[in-house]
């Protein structure tokens, strides 16, 4: 039996109840709610988003007086109310709904998606992690919007969260997953494939949202890179920008003991051409120093045209591309690192 609902979501072990049985359910236009004692507080189109929304508020708990939060089916007709307790169905079944009545579901549909809180870190729909800063006014008839960090609003439907212990849950479910395909006896068997496809969504999901594993990924080829150059580079360490959580390169070791010089090499596998050092904060501050100071960049090129840039929006483009720096091939760099950047502030 499959642990992920119809949206491809994940419950959380605290969550309560079991909402990927009532997503599961043959109800195609549902909403489910998060609810306290005083009413509802969101809505959700997916029964284990609303039960992890719940789960989480109840975790972050500091008082005893805090509200405990619940979720559950919303009633189809009153969409501010649960389903299994609707006091406007109860107080009168025979009463026609009024206009303004006819109206509450499109209303309570509009604002279905989950609910972010300033702080909490998200992957956008580019791919990119920020950090929330709260939701914004909702509007009828439109989608949820969270609002990030420099202002910027996202659809949060397209929003997936990223805080320490959903990047956990999702290592957790990762290697069970691939336990499962270990014990399958049949490759290629419904259930097998199944399974991949969902490793292969969590390893989709860890690549944008867990920085280690981002880093690791670009670690290997610039591994490789400085190998080439020096066969016994070893001890590689990321170098991040003061603004972002994305390595740009990692510094790295050659020799042993007294003999130990440390160098950088870039994320797009180049070896810096700063040398090698006795310390590796040497390395790293002479390499920062190089890409903040006395390099043409793409943005003060305008000054002297006739030179290559040597970085675009701090990160060092490599040798091939700055020569050819108007050609399609240097565009789709150019894309890829916006792309891990985010727009421009």
């Amino acid at each position: 039996m499959s642990t992920r609902c119809l949206h491809h979501r994940y419950a959380r072990a605290d969550a309560a109840g079991d909402p990927v049985a009532a997503c599961a359910a043959d109800r195609p236009s549902a909403t489910f709610g998060v609810l306290i004692e005083e009413g509802l507080t969101a809505t959700f189109g997916c029964a284990v988003e609303a039960a992890n929304e719940a789960a989480r508020l109840n975790g972050r708990h500091d008082l005893p007086d805090d509200p405990f939060f619940t979720w559950g089916l919303l009633c189809a007709d009153h969409g501010d109310q649960p389903a299994d307790g609707c006091t406007e169905c109860a107080a009168d079944n025979a009463k026609e709904t009024s206009a303004d009545d006819g109206e509450q579901p499109a209303e309570a549909t509009s604002g279905t998606g989950p609910r972010f809180v300033d702080g909490d870190r998200i992957v956008c729909a580019d791919g990119v992690t920020r950090t929330a800063r709260g939701m914004a006014p909702s509007v009828p008839g439109e989608p949820e919007h969270v609002i990030v960090e420099g202002g910027t609003q996202w659809i949060a439907a397209n929003c997936r969260r990223a805080n320490r212990e959903d990047i956990l849950a999702v290592h957790e479910h990762s290697r069970a997953a691939a336990e499962r395909i270990h014990r399958l006896p049949h490759p290629g068997s419904p259930e097998w494939a199944a399974t991949l496809t969902e490793l292969d969504e969590d390893l989709h999901y860890l690549k944008t949202a867990d920085p280690l594993v981002r880093s690791a990924l670009v670690n290997e080829p610039a591994q490789q890179a400085a190998r080439r150059v020096h066969p016994d580079a070893h001890q590689f360490q990321p170098v991040m920008p003061e603004d972002s959580d994305q390595a740009v390169a990692f510094t790295f070791r050659t020799g042993y003991g007294a003999r130990a010089r440390y160098g950088v090499v870039t994320v797009q596998g180049e070896v810096s051409d700063v040398g090698l050092f006795e310390y590796p904060t040497t390395a790293e501050r002479i390499f920062r120093r190089r890409l903040s100071a006395n390099e043409t960049t793409v943005e003060n090129r305008q000054e002297d045209p006739s030179r290559p840039p040597v970085q675009y929006r701090g990160i060092p483009i490599p040798a091939a591309l700055a020569g050819t720096w108007d050609t399609g091939a240097a565009a789709q760099w150019r894309k890829g690192v916006d792309a891990v950047l985010g727009p421009r502030p």
